[in-house]
């Protein structure tokens, strides 16, 4: 198997992911919203979480008080044949891929 890279796909993503592409450091790899933070604004990459308890890969920040992101929102993986899924993980809104509505 090849490297994982997440391919951002809109200048919105470029900015979150800080470039381009972004390794995926492991599958599966679990996406979550981090806690608020008063003085932030939009949305923004927090990065990797750290400790073997932690609940995500991935975290990112949702600042604002509406939430379109929940802590646990979704995962990627690969299936044997090579071909990557996104797995909404119960999120509160479910997980839009290219405008399909997944859970």
């Amino acid at each position: 198997m090849g490297e994982s890279l997440l391919q951002a796909m809109t200048p919105a993503s470029r900015k979150a992911l800080g470039g381009e592409r972004y390794l995926l450091s492991k599958l599966p790899f679990r996406v979550g919203r981090r806690e608020r933070l008063p003085s932030a604004k939009g949305f923004g990459l927090i990065g990797l979480s750290s400790g073997k308890d932690a609940v995500n890969d991935f975290l990112i920040l949702e600042a604002g008080d509406r939430r379109f992101i929940s802590r646990e929102h979704f995962l990627i993986d690969r299936r044997l044949d090579e071909e990557f899924y996104l797995v909404d993980r119960g999120s509160t809104l479910g997980t839009l891929v290219e405008g399909r509505l997944i859970g």
